[in-house]
């Protein structure tokens, strides 16, 4: 009887065994999983959001992770010599290891990215986006690269001439495209430093327009005329760069003119600033509506006491109608005002002998 019960165990824990290893490993990742969660209550109280996502983007490779223990012990409990197409069990599992370690660090990877584009996003980096999604795929391609070479290892392949053959190619490489890898270098800066970005109004060499396009070898500009201009990121980086939208978009804009010296300079200034201020009213989308306008007498001139008014654009190309308005507006008024805007002239005095 004894005899017959022992036997029995021995022919069912064949089968008891890899289950309940299967079933133990993923009720201990459920484990985990619930030790996370209760982490992530502690850490949804800080001010970042960071150590939320990578605890929830963990849970689902962790379980993954855990499982495939439990699978390898389970099927290694029962047939330890399994060969699949010459491949023993072991490095099978091996490399499903690596793979999945090689994602999960991809994932931490990307989490951490996304959380910093978010940032960008909120304006509160100075890193440009395609910058950060350019850095998220070369770390992806370093994670994997580093997991390839580790599944080459375990098939007891010397690695060390394929490393050297990698840093020959790529010293060629380097020397062939060196234009290239430069405007990609230029552009990476650009990307990260971000001395200018997408609608900036900037001068470049004598070159003004609005960047419609960074790109990794070159940016694109177009001039007020429609015109493209495409320049290198290689030159672009090399060149002195006047943003006109950068660290403020408006513009101040100036208009020059001059009254006769017998003009009563208290009544000149005050038509003047409401003649501005006529102008920032009927112009809402072109000029800034807080800023109150400003006149300078600035000189004794030959035939009139010269003075500027300045007011606001919000923005490069505003200032073009502004001025072509102001110049009209202080015409008018003058003229309705009985103020002066004499021509040039000198007075001549000649002697008789």
């Amino acid at each position: 009887m004894i005899s017959e019960y022992l036997s029995m165990i021995d022919s069912i824990s064949p089968v008891i065994v890899p289950i309940i290893l299967v079933v133990g490993f993923i009720f201990m990742a459920y484990i985990i999983n619930f030790l996370l969660k209760k982490i992530s209550h502690l850490t949804s109280k800080t001010e970042t959001t960071l150590d939320d996502d990578i605890i929830n983007n963990m849970k689902g490779p962790i379980r993954a992770i855990l499982a495939l223990i439990g699978v390898y012990l389970a099927v290694f409990y029962v047939e330890p010599d399994l060969t699949i197409y010459e491949f023993s069990l072991t490095q099978i599992f091996e490399i499903l290891g690596v793979l999945a370690v090689a994602y999960t660090f991809t994932k931490i990877s990307n989490t951490v990215f996304e959380w910093y584009s978010g940032r960008e996003e909120k304006g509160k980096t100075r890193m440009d986006k395609g910058a950060i999604t350019l850095l998220k795929k070369l770390v992806a391609i370093f994670i994997y690269s580093m997991a390839l070479l580790s599944i080459i290892t375990i098939f007891n392949i010397n690695i060390t001439p394929i490393l050297a053959g990698l840093g020959i190619g790529g010293i060629a490489v380097a020397l062939a495209a060196k234009d290239t890898l430069a405007g990609l270098i230029a552009g990476l800066y650009l990307a990260i430093d971000r001395p200018i970005k997408i609608g900036d109004y900037i001068e470049v060499d004598g070159t003004k327009g609005y960047v419609v396009d960074i790109g990794w070898r070159t940016t694109k500009i177009r001039t007020l005329g429609k015109n493209l201009i495409i320049i290198p990121n290689a030159n672009l980086s090399d060149s002195v760069i006047k943003n006109y939208d950068s660290p403020v978009q408006y513009i101040s804009v100036i208009a020059a003119v001059g009254v006769a010296y017998g003009s009563d300079l208290e009544k000149v200034e005050k038509v003047t600033i409401e003649a501005a201020k006529r102008v920032i009213a009927s112009n809402k989308s072109e000029a800034l509506q807080n800023f109150s306008p400003i006149v300078r007498f600035k000189e004794f001139a030959d035939s009139s006491i010269n003075l500027k008014v300045i007011i606001k654009a919000k923005h490069y190309a505003a200032q073009f109608k502004l001025m072509h308005e102001l110049i009209k507006e202080i015409h008018k008024t003058y003229k309705k005002e009985g103020i002066e805007i004499p021509f040039p002239q000198h007075d001549i005095h000649m002697k008789t002998g």
